[in-house]
């Protein structure tokens, strides 16, 4: 079996394409041979290309890291901006959806039906697993941070006697105030300002 051969106008080497591995080893090896015979020859060079070689490393390396930094950032922010966009959308939808649960709530205690009850419950209780949470100011000092007043039955009360409307938490943030009537305890155990409905 005869192997091709072609000759490249380069070097004027003679070149295997195919045939023995041998023969393709053997070329590998003598240019390998003469580089090396080259760079043995000035240790300096060789010395200053792998310092220059490995301060290439290391900015590859530090572009790298760099890159890699980087976009675990924006997958973060895009992660973190989803849930934001997300939870605005519930807060809009839940803050809708409060005027008519204060409405079920009204007709439930005026009707006392228990399957208007029980529809009351059941849709405050989907409420509260998308983290709504009822703000609880009766008998309490009032705290402007969650309660806004609408009256005072005595002028220095400073302590919730009736609660208008209820206020509500999601996930931690208040989206709407507690609607009070503040007052002090006394006048409240005395009947001054209450309701005779």
């Amino acid at each position: 079996m005869t192997p091709k051969v072609s000759t490249t106008t380069n070097d004027t080497k003679t070149k295997v394409t195919a045939g023995e591995k041998g023969d393709r080893d053997l070329d590998f090896r003598s240019r390998g041979d003469s580089a090396a015979m080259n760079n043995s020859a000035d240790p300096v060079l060789v010395v200053d290309e792998l310092e220059a070689a490995l301060v290439q490393l290391h900015q590859a390396e530090e572009k790298e890291k760099r890159a890699l930094a980087d976009y675990q950032n924006v997958v973060r922010r895009s992660r973190d901006e989803r849930v934001q966009l997300i939870s605005l959308a519930n807060a809009d939808l839940i803050e809708n959806l409060l005027q008519p649960l204060d409405h079920l709530e009204m007709a439930a205690q005026q009707l006392n039906n228990p399957g208007l009850n029980m529809v009351v419950q059941q849709f405050a209780t989907t409420l509260q697993n998308f983290g709504l949470e009822e703000i609880f100011v009766q008998d309490l000092p009032f705290d402007v941070a969650t309660m806004e007043v609408i009256d005072k039955e005595v002028e220095d009360g400073e302590t919730v006697v009736t609660v208008i409307s209820k206020g509500y938490r999601l996930n931690g943030k208040v989206i709407r105030h507690a609607r009070v009537v503040v007052g002090t305890p006394a006048t409240r155990s005395a009947g001054i300002g209450t309701n005779s409905n």
